[in-house]
């Protein structure tokens, strides 16, 4: 572009007729007095802004509103837009006039003046009702109901007077100015938020046109006497036959006391067992002629028993079965309502089930070592909110406990001082499934619950079997799983109670596993539920004692929490005064009652303490937990089919670029350039072995040969021990330490192997193998232009288009699957409780070191690795991108700058493992993977309960890829049997990622 300036005088020859031209020798004036105008036009956005925002707010609000107070707002906003453009076209007038010298300034200043004040005084409207708003919903919130601009009121006949109810008449005036408004509203709220409180409470708005009346200040108290019309309101209504409208003497009759509602009985299953989280149903009746208020209790119209709301899975059950909770249609007993059934909108029945009153309850979690006293405390604990004081527990008719549990107590005869001491047992109670622990056994066997109410809150104890169990390490793996199955019934748990033994001066390494085993099933939201309790705490003066500091250390140590040990979440309990009783109504007389007491008093005390904090803790969400576990599973799942899937992607892309040079060549013709146009694709496959085997890796009992894609894998020569069924040994992992029970190293005093004479430290154990295989990929555009008989040079530019495709989408699906492994690292990372390794990293490692090993070998040997060399590169290069992108995730997760670095949320990952399963070349290939890895690790678990063979050893030699060969170290545990309520949650590999 090019362009020449000219002075503007010069203008009028170069363009005669063209208009106006400004006259260069004119002088234009100054407008120096613009600031004032900059400054009200910014007032009046800043009105427009909150103008608008205000009318934003009464959406969805309308029905607390007088209409005419909404037109007003919309009238406001209109008359505010035509007076600022009213001004704008005024002041560019006044402006040039003044340039051109044709007014004074002093006119700028009369237009400042006259619209000063204009855009406050148009939106003086703004906010008036905001204050009423606020008042109205927190109430709503609170339980109450509104009355006024909605057209409900109250209706006297329908009103339940037992409690009484309250209503609280109010108006925006009062609000504003009255004096006693804050007073009568503290009123209100502490009425409202009380829970012994079941009164139902109105707020009037007197605003309201068929509620109006003067009012100088609030008005809370029961109410009395009501003479004003009944209007019904009913927002939804879905009715199944016709009504009638109700007659003024259908209005004063007394209704019958049953209230029904039914089901299709297509739509009601037979599970007639209500989950731990249930509430009676109790609504107000859908019917168009019912009061919308009246909150009514419904029985099943068959089998007349009351219904009752799962919260957990969102049914509705009766002694007939469950249904899903919008599968019932409902008939009051009023007269009014008619002789048919209606059914609730599903949104608004959901809302109204949800919002129910459900029963005042806290679960608290009890978790301690083997040996700790938990059963005894448990004991202690039902005593203390069953008996105000110790006096009270000595004179009742029994010994009220809930465990069974034992212990010894030595006593003597009084009136023989010469008599030795003698140790006699106390047995408390007994049951088929629990040991009384005096034998050494852990005397809770499995996840219990105990139920006591203390002032109108029942607490639920959650007693899990001991940590540490006697039974052994895998049953502790087991009793954790059984815990976390338990609470999978539950919406909330408030209290997480560790018990601890006081005066222990080290914390067992049995038990810091299990801890941290515990936290890595929580989410981390849980931890600020954990509170620690310390057990026989006389012989320290009821303090932790020496078992303070090595808890503070573990903590500080192992956990990326903040979870330390305070005077606020650490209580001292001690058991002397259970055991005084128990051995007192069992005719065992303690001349020690003193301690006893001091024992009770003290204990009491504590466990007061403990149950004020659980109540002030924000209760932690068991979802939280689950979705979490979720995410956990999931990995552990797919992680070895995810990297599976990601080198063979790598070599399918090797595969299309030697592909593309061949199409590449111009001396490929004819017949040969139409056998090339058929593409190849490695794929995958797991298979099963008949039987799971321990082979020897030592280098003589192993042999290397390169593959068809010209890569070393080994080949395993000696098969030490066919159809080797041990019990939680981790698959492909050399020396794992329960090799050294396998049948080959039981003969030898060295424990090498009686077959290969090699350590048991060079030997795995494994029962499937992944193998490759190549499959033709079928074209239909190939096949049709093969049939057309398309020239060489058609033939060969589609080919190399097909491939140059097929590359792109290849390497868009490998990013995918690396972002996704990613994304789930960063999930876990940031929600676990406890520190999470990344097993993916772990893993690649692994197959690193392998890699190296084998190129070693090739070099020794003096053979060919080119392609080990090539797929060396690939794993470093993932593992390294790996970690780019879970860093990245880490470090932007909170200001995400795309949706990449955005964290996951629960149901992002259901979403991500639906997206991995369609991707559309290698989708298909990962499910594919990841069903028969899991099918075939649970089955060879399971197959471990058969009789043994007696065959004699498998001579033949095995070969396996050399992906499998020497993997890292996984445990995967059993898959839990799904057996209703309690299936389990927790199925598998939550060890997969330390013991790599």
């Amino acid at each position: 572009m090019e362009y020449t300036l000219h002075p503007i005088h010069i203008l009028r020859h170069l363009m005669p007729g063209g208009g106006f031209i400004p006259n260069p020798h004119q002088t234009l004036r100054a407008v120096t007095n613009i600031d004032p105008f900059l400054t009200l036009f910014d007032d009046w956005n800043a009105c427009t802004k909150k103008l608008k925002e205000y009318r934003h707010s009464l959406v969805g609000r309308e029905q607390y509103l007088a209409r005419s107070h909404i037109d007003e707002t919309d009238a406001a906003i209109t008359r505010l837009a035509t007076s600022r453009e009213d001004l704008q076209i005024t002041l560019q007038r006044i402006l040039a006039d003044i340039r051109d010298t044709k007014v004074d300034e002093n006119r700028l200043q009369q237009l400042h003046t006259a619209h000063e004040s204009s855009a406050q005084r148009i939106s003086m409207i703004a906010g008036q009702q905001s204050d009423k708003l606020r008042f109205i919903e927190e109430c709503l919130n609170s339980g109450a109901t509104y009355i006024g601009f909605n057209g409900a009121c109250i209706n006297e006949h329908t009103l339940s007077h037992d409690p009484p109810p309250y209503r609280f008449l109010f108006n925006n005036a009062v609000l504003k100015s009255s004096s006693s408004w804050n007073e009568q509203c503290t009123t209100l709220r502490e009425f409202l938020h009380n829970p012994k409180n079941h009164n139902q409470v109105y707020i009037v708005d007197c605003d309201a046109p068929s509620e109006y009346r003067e009012l100088k200040a609030p008005v809370f108290g029961p109410i009395r006497t009501i003479t004003k019309p009944v209007i019904e309101v009913s927002e939804y209504h879905d009715a199944s036959a016709e009504h009638r409208p109700p007659t003024r003497q259908a209005e004063h009759q007394q209704p019958p006391q049953k209230c029904i509602a039914r089901c299709d009985p297509g739509e009601m299953g037979s599970d007639t067992r209500r989950p731990a989280e249930h509430r009676l149903v109790k609504i107000p009746c859908p019917g168009r002629s019912c009061d919308s208020h009246l909150n009514r209790e419904w029985a099943c119209a068959t089998c007349d028993t009351p219904l009752e709301f799962g919260t957990m899975n969102n049914c509705i059950y009766c002694d007939c079965g469950s249904a899903a909770y919008d599968s019932w249609d409902f008939k009051c007993s009023s007269d009014s309502h008619g002789r048919g059934f209606d059914r609730y909108h599903t949104d608004e029945l959901y809302r109204l089930l949800k919002r129910s009153k459900r029963p005042d309850c806290r679960n608290i979690l009890v978790l301690g070592q083997t040996g700790v006293g938990k059963s005894t405390f448990i004991n202690s604990f039902f005593n203390f909110l069953t008996f105000e004081s110790f006096d009270e527990a000595k004179s009742a008719r029994k010994l009220a406990y809930k465990v069974p549990c034992s212990f010894s107590v030595s006593h003597w005869n009084p009136s023989d001082p010469d008599q030795e001491l003698e140790n006699r047992t106390i047995r408390v109670g007994s049951r088929d499934d629990e040991h009384d622990g005096t034998a050494g056994n852990s005397a809770t066997q499995k996840t219990s619950i105990y139920k006591v109410t203390y002032n109108d809150t029942r607490y639920r104890i959650i007693d899990t079997p001991g940590i540490c169990d006697t039974r052994g390490p895998d049953q502790d793996k087991k009793n954790i799983k059984d815990t976390m199955n338990t609470l999978r019934r539950y919406e909330e748990l408030h209290g997480i109670l560790i018990l601890l033994k006081a005066n222990e001066a080290r914390l067992t390494t049995t038990f810091q596993f299990c801890f941290e085993e515990l936290l890595s099933h929580l989410h981390r939201s849980a931890v600020a539920n954990i509170v620690f309790g310390f057990t026989h705490t006389l012989i320290s003066n009821y303090a932790p004692g020496d078992s303070l500091r090595p808890l503070q250390s573990f903590l500080k140590d192992h956990t990326t929490v903040d979870l330390t040990v305070c005077r606020a979440n650490s209580y001292s309990f001690d058991a002397k005064s259970f055991h005084y009783l128990a051995a007192y109504f069992q005719g065992v007389r303690s001349e020690d009652e003193r301690s006893s007491r001091e024992s009770w008093n003290k204990s009491r005390a504590e466990t007061m303490r403990l149950l004020s904090h659980i109540d002030n803790l924000r209760p932690h969400e068991i979802r939280q937990t689950l979705s979490m576990e979720g995410a956990r599973e999931a990995l552990g799942h797919l992680m070895i089919p995810m990297v599976e899937i990601s080198q063979e992607i790598r070599k399918n892309i090797s595969l299309l670029e030697e592909k593309m040079a061949e199409l590449n060549d111009t001396r490929l013709t004819g017949d040969e350039l139409r056998k090339k146009l058929h593409l190849e694709r490695i794929e995958v496959v797991p298979t099963k072995l008949d039987k799971p085997r321990t082979v020897c890796k030592n280098k003589h009992c192993c042999e290397f040969k390169s593959n068809t894609n010209g890569e070393v894998v080994p080949v395993y020569k000696s098969i030490c021990h066919d159809d080797c069924n041990l019990k939680d040994v981790t698959e492909e992992c050399v020396g794992h330490p329960t090799l050294i029970n396998c049948r080959a190293f039981k003969e030898t005093k060295d424990k090498t192997c009686k077959s290969c004479k090699h350590r048991w430290q060079e030997h795995m154990h494994f029962f499937y193998e992944l193998k490759e295989t190549k499959v033709k990929v079928k074209d239909k555009d190939v096949e049709r232009r093969l049939k057309n008989n398309a020239s060489d040079m058609a033939l060969r530019q589609e080919g190399i288009e097909r491939v140059q495709q097929l590359e792109k989408e290849y390497r868009s699906e490998h990013k995918q699957l690396r972002k996704a492994t990613a994304q789930f690292v960063a999930y876990l990372r940031e929600n676990s409780a406890n520190a999470f390794n990344d097993a993916t990293v772990v893993y690649y490692d692994q197959l690193i070191k392998i890699e190296k090993g084998k190129i070693q070998f090739g070099k020794d040997n003096r053979v060919n690795v080119d392609a080990n060399k090539r797929k060396l590169k690939g794993l470093t290069d993932d593992r390294d991108k790996h970690l780019g992108l879970v860093k990245t995730i880490e470090e932007n997760m909170h200001a995400p700058r795309d949706q990449t670095e955005a964290l996951l949320t629960q149901d992002g990952v259901e979403q991500l493992i639906k997206d991995l399963y369609n991707l559309k070349h290698f989708g298909k290939n990962l499910r594919s993977l990841r069903d028969d890895i899991t099918y075939y690790k649970n089955h060879s678990k399971r197959s471990h309960h058969r009789p043994r063979s007696r065959s004699r050893r498998s001579e033949r030699s095995l070969e396996t890829r050399e992906d499998v060969s020497d993997r890292s170290c996984q445990s995967n545990d059993e898959r839990e049997e799904e057996s209703g309520r309690n299936r389990g949650i927790l199925r598998g590999f939550h060890k997969l990622l330390p013991n790599f």
